[in-house]
């Protein structure tokens, strides 16, 4: 298989993710109902790490100290991300938080400027101040203002970028079984911990609620972390957010159908904006694709970075 056709597949497999993960907003709000987002997130990390230990422990091989430095770097971004994302979403719809969290495609680069000095262009300035005008129509500020769960959203956004950067910077020269792998589990172990301490832990779930942690374990988190982290082999961190934006899509069309959340016409305009926004930061006229691995920067400040 040529390398163009291994980024091509792994395209696919980002695009599928965003499709969970847009299912994953509507599963996750419903679930808040029922249970705590600490109890909700423990279990959803604890049960994947379990899985993904019992189903891929060849693959995963052994870990070292340098393995353990690479995946707690990446996990506590990502455990940064998930806390604020699903607290967020107790005072905020799944819709608007879809749309509002897809702008950590427009806050990558600004992070790469920050950790390279790097100038960022005036296409990423425009497409930033674009996002910012879609963000404050998807909120509606008319009618309901900034909310608390809108800002712990955004604040999502930044933690899941970086991530994605921290991914790409890690997952060429990894195992990307074992980087997935130990991601989750420090996730798992810290909000368990976080769980046992701070909530008493209920005897009995709904059924519902089981089904909805299990979606979250076997789909959101062991399938789509280790297919994110596999896909950025091949493709750039910029594409790889380019697709899973999508999931602010996903997001917004299950939540009026399951859910039956309004969309007014600001979100509607506003999360138009934020798409063309992300497409036209991803985008580049006249430049032809660029080969997957053949680019390879520093995302991360020199003070993290692992010597070989």
């Amino acid at each position: 298989m040529t390398e163009r056709e291994k980024a091509r597949l792994s395209e696919l497999g980002l695009l599928l993710v965003a499709f969970v993960w847009g299912a994953g907003f509507v599963v996750t709000k419903d679930t808040l109902s029922m249970l705590s987002p600490l109890i909700i997130l423990s279990l959803r990390f604890i049960i994947a790490s379990a899985l993904m230990f019992l189903l891929f422990f060849r693959r995963i091989g052994r870990i070292y100290r340098k393995d353990i430095r690479q995946g707690a770097i990446v996990g506590v971004t990502l455990l940064l991300g998930f806390l604020c994302q699903t607290y967020g979403l107790q005072h905020t719809t799944a819709t608007k938080q879809g749309f509002i969290i897809a702008t950590y495609v427009v806050m990558v680069p600004f992070l790469f400027w920050l950790f390279t000095g790097k100038k960022v262009g005036i296409r990423v300035i425009l497409g930033s101040l674009v996002t910012l005008i879609g963000i404050l129509l998807v909120t509606d500020l008319n009618q309901t203002g900034f909310s608390l769960g809108d800002g712990l959203s955004l604040l999502a956004a930044f933690f899941f970028s970086l991530h994605i950067l921290a991914i790409e910077r890690f997952a060429k020269e990894m195992n990307p079984f074992k980087l997935s792998f130990l991601q989750i589990v420090l996730v798992g172990l810290v909000l368990g911990l976080a769980a046992l301490v701070s909530e008493p832990v209920p005897l009995a779930f709904p059924i519902r609620a089981w089904l909805g942690i299990l979606y979250s374990a076997v789909f959101a988190t062991l399938f789509c972390y280790t297919m994110q982290t596999v896909a950025q082999r091949y493709t750039s961190s910029s594409s790889t957010g380019l697709f899973l934006s999508l999931e602010s899509f996903f997001a917004a069309i299950l939540g009026v159908v399951l859910l039956g959340e309004n969309m007014t016409e600001n979100m509607v305009l506003g999360g138009m904006l934020i798409i063309m926004a992300i497409v036209g930061m991803e985008l580049k006229p006249g430049e032809g694709r660029k080969k997957a691995g053949h680019r390879r920067v520093s995302l991360i400040p020199s003070f993290l970075r692992i010597k070989r």
